[in-house]
């Protein structure tokens, strides 16, 4: 019996030795399981970072090669650009080069149909035109026009200069008026009744900005006299032109004054 509770004394005694030990791991456990969520925490929120950090370096990277292939994009326009404004240089150049040594074929050769070659006579008065165009008949009804309008313009300064010597006494107004209106109407009256043939005429070809032009060299002659005559019925519609003598007359006076001009 002695014995039982000598046992039952060493049990209460280890007991209570092992209470403290028993409630300071329960403690450390828990201690140690804080440490271990709060390092877990800690890991999630390190891990988040990174993610977050990889996530705007990858969009970082993305955008730079976004704008080193603009900017790669920009250098090859402004490649291209450069060079097909050197080949638009380049080849204005050469057309300017063919264009020129066109024209200096062309002034190589003597001018055709020109006044030096078909000048006007005392019977024959001639007009020298040039006409140009793409088409080569539009070139020739060109140069004939010129050629007419010349033609006339000619026929009416000479009857202005005879008209102006047999009436010296014309003041300024009278001749102003002449110049003005009796000019235009002796031209349209020739250029209505004139007859002509061609006495020349050629037809030369050249570039122009990459089109093959057509250019036509024209002298037309025409009867003094008819023309003259042309002149001289304009004249006489006019009573501040009217002419007293007779158209023979003036045809003569016309040649005498034609000869010293």
């Amino acid at each position: 019996m002695k014995t039982i509770k000598l046992v039952a004394v060493a049990a209460m005694a280890l007991a209570l030795v092992a209470a403290p030990a028993n409630a300071q791991s329960r403690k450390d456990k828990k201690a140690a399981k804080k440490a271990n969520w709060e390092m877990e925490q800690q890991m999630q929120r390190e891990e988040a970072q990174l993610r977050h950090k990889m996530k705007m370096d990858s969009l970082a990277n993305v955008q730079k090669r976004a704008a080193e292939e603009e900017e790669a994009r920009k250098a090859a326009v402004e490649r291209y650009e450069a060079e097909r404004r050197a080949e638009e240089a380049e080849a204005k150049a050469r057309q300017k080069r063919a264009e020129e040594a066109a024209a200096l074929e062309e002034k190589a050769v003597e001018e055709p149909c020109s006044e030096s070659d078909y000048p006007s006579t005392e019977d024959l008065i001639r007009g020298h035109g040039i006409g140009v165009d793409r088409n080569q008949q539009f070139s020739i009804e060109k140069a004939k026009a010129y050629a007419i309008n010349d033609l006339a313009s000619q026929i009416s300064s000479k009857v202005e200069s005879l008209l102006r010597l047999q009436n010296q006494s014309w003041d300024q107004n009278e001749a102003n008026n002449f110049a003005s209106q009796t000019k235009q109407e002796i031209e349209i009256s020739v250029k209505q009744t004139i007859s002509y043939n061609i006495a020349c005429r050629k037809t030369m070809t050249y570039t122009q900005n990459g089109v093959r032009m057509m250019k036509t060299y024209i002298s037309i002659e025409a009867s003094a006299e008819r023309i003259l005559k042309a002149a001289y019925d304009t004249l006489q519609k006019n009573n501040q032109t009217k002419i007293e003598e007779s158209f023979e007359e003036f045809h003569k006076d016309f040649k005498n004054h034609f000869q010293e001009l």
